[in-house]
């Protein structure tokens, strides 16, 4: 009955087996307890896993078979397990793996459709330019550029005309920020060492937006990660304070339409809904 048991075991091993398990098992250790992630597809994306879960592969890719797991498990926590209850476990980690690469092949997150616009090749290129803006003094600068905007950028006028051209133009100069949002992200990961992928247009829910992968990210410290994140707001940032510049220079309404839209647009990817 034991040997019977073995054979099905080592079957359902190479069964679930994932390929190149190892080398896609990352550890984050710069937050207070270790993250634990899994590589998985093309562009990479990073699947946040259980201490146990990654353990589970983690002994797995050694090639270690569900008997020795349950027994190295065993002499670690001190807790009575079998090997078909480890198997079982194991099983479910790879189900729910699986069906994770299946479901972000089909939908990534509430984007419906993706249109690169950018090659991998060129974002690299072009945020390798970009990045200086996220060292210190660069950086400074930009943050104390972006306050002085916000001090003399118009108030009394919310309500004022505006011209069909003005409309048209105002999108245009506000679709300018939103592309140097995205490029605000992919600089952000050069910066600190990570591979942005394309940039493109997208439909997000019902809302045309443009995307930046940068997947990548999950391999930096939590707090690059966090710039990472608010980069896109930050180049956006700088993108309105030089319309506001040009506002109150040129007076030009398309420009008061794009800061506008720039500043409620960056009010709304604070929102943690979006």
């Amino acid at each position: 009955m034991y040997e019977k048991h073995s054979v099905f075991t080592k079957v359902m091993e190479n069964q679930y087996n994932l390929q190149g398990l190892r080398e896609r098992l990352v550890v984050d250790t710069s937050e207070k307890q270790p993250v634990y992630l899994l590589v998985i597809g093309k562009p990479q994306k990073y699947i946040r896993l259980s201490a146990f879960a990654y353990e589970l592969l983690y002994q797995n890719s050694l090639g270690k078979s569900f008997e020795e797991i349950a027994e190295a498990i065993q002499q670690k926590t001190g807790k009575n397990i079998l090997p078909f209850e480890v198997e079982a476990a194991y099983q479910k980690v790879i189900a729910e793996i699986h069906e994770i690469e299946y479901n972000s092949k089909i939908k990534l997150s509430g984007f419906l459709l993706r249109f690169p616009l950018i090659p991998q090749v060129f974002v690299n290129k072009i945020a390798s330019c970009f990045s200086v803006a996220y060292y210190q003094p660069v950086a400074l600068f930009l943050l104390a550029f972006i306050v002085t905007a916000t001090v003399v950028a118009p108030r009394n006028d919310r309500f004022f005309h505006f011209t069909g051209e003005d409309l048209i133009w105002g999108y245009f100069f506000f679709f300018i920020s939103l592309l140097l949002h995205e490029l605000g992200h992919a600089s952000a990961c050069v910066r600190y060492g990570s591979q942005p992928s394309d940039i493109g247009f997208t439909i997000y829910l019902i809302f045309p937006a443009f995307y930046s992968d940068v997947t990548d990210a999950w391999k930096l410290k939590r707090l690059q990660r966090l710039i990472v994140d608010l980069g896109g707001i930050f180049f956006q940032l700088v993108v309105g304070a030089v319309y506001v510049f040009i506002y109150n220079f040129t007076q030009w309404t398309a420009l008061k339409i794009a800061i506008l839209m720039i500043a409620s647009s960056c009010l709304l990817y604070l929102n943690p809904i979006f």
